[in-house]
């Protein structure tokens, strides 16, 4: 990661801990959306949540963009079981978590062959998964596909602590 975009990640893990005091509320769950396709988010949802797990906080990274999911392509790793494991199948959400290869952080993987992703995000089963991951983890990324192409990432968003909207520079 070159210098410039690391203290534009430790900027912004160092804005959301200035947020959570501000709030006076510790933000665990964030969603991370853009507005376009293409702008940068999973990578920044990625870049993120290393920097956060490089920090001692254990973290896991949500890739919940059901459409074009990129977070275990950016971490190099097989498919897996993931979220709609735990929805449909009633998997238990430490069987279906990897390790990557950095101390502290996990991924839960999302599975493209959901039929309907939107009543999966408004169900009971998404809400106690996000409950549970926020229980086990310090730090919970929710990487969302763009709010100009599906509802997801705003339903996702409502059920947060916050959300983050990335923006390409210069366009």
């Amino acid at each position: 990661l070159p210098s410039g975009a690391r203290d534009a990640i430790k900027t912004l893990m160092t804005n959301i801990q200035f947020a959570s005091i501000s709030q006076d509320k510790e933000l665990k769950t964030i969603t991370l959306t853009s507005c376009i396709p293409n702008e940068g988010k999973s990578l920044i949802s990625t870049f993120l949540a290393i920097a956060m797990s490089e920090n001692g906080k254990r973290t896991l990274i949500m890739d919940c963009d059901y459409r074009h999911p990129s977070v275990r392509k950016s971490m190099m790793f097989k498919k897996g079981k993931g979220v709609g494991s735990y929805y449909r199948d009633g998997a238990k959400l430490e069987d279906i978590v990897i390790p990557t290869g950095y101390e502290g952080l996990y991924l839960l993987d999302c599975e493209v062959k959901i039929p309907n992703p939107v009543e999966m995000i408004n169900s009971e089963s998404f809400k106690r998964l996000l409950d549970e991951a926020k229980e086990k983890f310090d730090a919970v990324i929710v990487d969302t596909p763009p709010l100009g192409s599906f509802i997801d990432a705003a339903l996702i968003a409502a059920q947060t602590d916050a959300t983050a909207v990335v923006v390409r520079s210069g366009v």
